[in-house]
Formats: C-alpha cells, sequence, structure tokens
C-alpha cells in the first residue's frame, strides 16, 4: 500500500521535469488547488489534492500534494501520504521538498535540500535519508518539475507522438523518464465536456504497473493546463481519478 499511494503521488503530478530553465516560463498559480476524487472500479477509495500557494512555510512557491483512503479502506487501514516543495521563484527550481508516509501508527518522514551553488556542473542533493548525492545542474524534483511542465511545454500543436525526456529526483534517486503526447479527447466533468491533451508518461513495469504505458492523464487544452483525469492500469484493474474541484486563475475550467 505504501507504494500504491507513492505512485498515486506521482500520476497526480505527472512526474514531469526538464534540464533546461533558460527562456521559459516561471510558473505562476497564485492560490490553486485541484482537488480529485479517487475510484476503483464503481468504489471510492481516497481523496487527493494538488495546491499551490505563496505560504510562510518557505521563503519561495509551496506546493503540496495530498493523498489519501477513505471509506471502507480507511477502516481497514488509515493511511496518508503527504508532499511539499518549495520552489524558488526566480528558477522555477526546487529548493527543498519532503514526503510524508503515514500507515496507520507507523511515520515515514524525508526531507530534501538541494545545493546549486557548491558546483559549477551539477548539483548536490542533501537527504535524511541518503545523505548526500551528485545530481544533474538543473534537476526538478516531481512537483516543480509538474509546474514547469504545465507552464512551458504544453500547446494546442504539438505533434502527436511527442515525446519528452525529463530529469527528476523522486524518493530519492535520478529517475529519467519519457513522457509522449497522445492525441487530443474530450473528457466529461462536472464542469462540462473538456477538450484536452492525452499524454502517456513511461511507467516501470513491476511494483503495481502491468506495463510501461499503464498511466493516462488528461490535461484541459485551455487555460491553465488542468488535470482533470487519470487512470492507471493495475494488476488488479484500473484506478481512476476524477477531478471534482478546481480554485486558481481561472475561474472557468472550460477557457
Amino acid at each position: 500500500m505504501r507504494k500504491f499511494l507513492a505512485g498515486l503521488i506521482s500520476i497526480i503530478c505527472i512526474q514531469y521535469s526538464y534540464s533546461q530553465i533558460n527562456n521559459t516560463k516561471i510558473p505562476y498559480y497564485p492560490n490553486e488547488k485541484v482537488d480529485f476524487s479517487l475510484m476503483y472500479g464503481i468504489f471510492k477509495i481516497g481523496d487527493a489534492y494538488l495546491e499551490f500557494t505563496y505560504d510562510k512555510k518557505c521563503p519561495g512557491a509551496y506546493i503540496h500534494a495530498y493523498a489519501a483512503n477513505t471509506g471502507l479502506v480507511k477502516f481497514i487501514k488509515d493511511i496518508c501520504f503527504i508532499y511539499e516543495c518549495c520552489m524558488d521563484t526566480v528558477t522555477g527550481l526546487p529548493i527543498s521538498d519532503s514526503r510524508v508516509l503515514i500507515e496507520g501508527d507507523y511515520v515515514d518522514i524525508n526531507t530534501v535540500y538541494y545545493d546549486r551553488l557548491s558546483r559549477k556542473d551539477s548539483s548536490l542533493v542533501y537527504s535524511t535519508k541518503t545523505d548526500t548525492v551528485v545530481v544533474p545542474k538543473n534537476i526538478y524534483d516531481l512537483l516543480s518539475g509538474f509546474y514547469h511542465y504545465r507552464a512551458n511545454f504544453l500547446g494546442d500543436n504539438l505533434p502527436l507522438n511527442h515525446t519528452v525526456s525529463t530529469t527528476t529526483f523522486f524518493i530519492d534517486e535520478v529517475w529519467d523518464l519519457t513522457i509522449r503526447y497522445c492525441g487530443k479527447e474530450t473528457i466529461k466533468t462536472n464542469y462540462g465536456n473538456v477538450e484536452c491533451l492525452k499524454i502517456k508518461p513511461v511507467t516501470i513495469i513491476g511494483h503495481f504497473f502491468r506495463t510501461s504505458e499503464a498511466m493516462t492523464i488528461w490535461i484541459t487544452n485551455s487555460g491553465n493546463y488542468i488535470p482533470v483525469k487519470f487512470s492507471v492500469e493495475l494488476k488488479l484493474g484500473t484506478l481512476y481519478g476524477y477531478i471534482t474541484n478546481y480554485r486558481g486563475l481561472s475561474i472557468n475550467i472550460l477557457k
């Protein structure tokens, strides 16, 4: 179940990042919050949200992802996964990030700090679990990478099967990913029918993923490119996430 919720946060955030920051937009989504309902078949198994604010908790932008089980699953065992990032508002890169897993009486906390000044050709990452790690210079964490992707690499005229190579530091490892654009689809939401960009990040076979294309994410093809739906093909079925509420720059999610 721990791997399940860690993967769930990965789905919500799409796990995008880039190693280039020159001539790109700095993410700006003040007071944005996207709520999701998590469904397994016809059963609701949890809630999740993704939030971007300017908070006193950090000197930059505060990004917060949250997922927790509900209903019968919560009755069996109470599980909550929290992922936070402090993003530099000048570069868009992470200053620090932290992950908290609560599973019943078990609590696991890990905090990561990014040092981009000590080395010219690379950066240092200080993790409470892995000590010091040398990583690529402009590496992103999961959350800051997602917002960087939203701000710079989505658009109406993307060529079909266009792929993006990405680099992230997640769960104490440097993880190179490939994300493939699969075209447009109209998705039914509680805001109405929405034209979306369909994206598939490559997944690692094993754990709970059946194939290398087990994830699908739908992001609005208008306004702020808001994630409205995702699915994950698991070994025992398919997990879905549906948007239930949105707050942010765009009052109408359709615009």
